[in-house]
């Protein structure tokens, strides 16, 4: 049995053009182990927001991919909290939590 953590976060958290590249990505045949030659997390859409599933190993190169894709460094600040708080998945709800360190955006 696996128990693993994941990060609770308001998608004030990203910007507008991180929620519409996040809907681009959503379902898509995400491979972020690199067999595909991507390391892109997988990104599932919800009702009020994204679940971004990231892979263990494979921190440094899907921060790259991320940022090569076009997402903002706010959408990257809060990867890389996740990371530091060892998270596999990060949940952008409009309820989500409000962090005092993270920069925040009203779309």
């Amino acid at each position: 049995m696996s128990v693993n953590s994941y990060l609770d976060v308001s998608t004030g958290h990203m910007r507008y053009q991180d929620s519409i590249l996040s809907e681009l990505f959503a379902d898509a045949d995400a491979d972020a182990d690199g067999k595909n030659g991507s390391f892109l997390p997988r990104f599932v859409k919800h009702v009020y927001g994204y679940v971004i599933f990231l892979s263990e190993g494979h921190h440094e190169e899907q921060i790259e991919a991320l940022k090569q894709a076009g997402f903002s460094k706010m959408f990257l600040s809060v990867v890389k909290l996740a990371i530091s708080k060892s998270c596999f998945l990060i949940i952008f709800d409009r309820d989500g939590y409000m962090f005092k360190e993270l920069a925040f955006s009203n779309w």
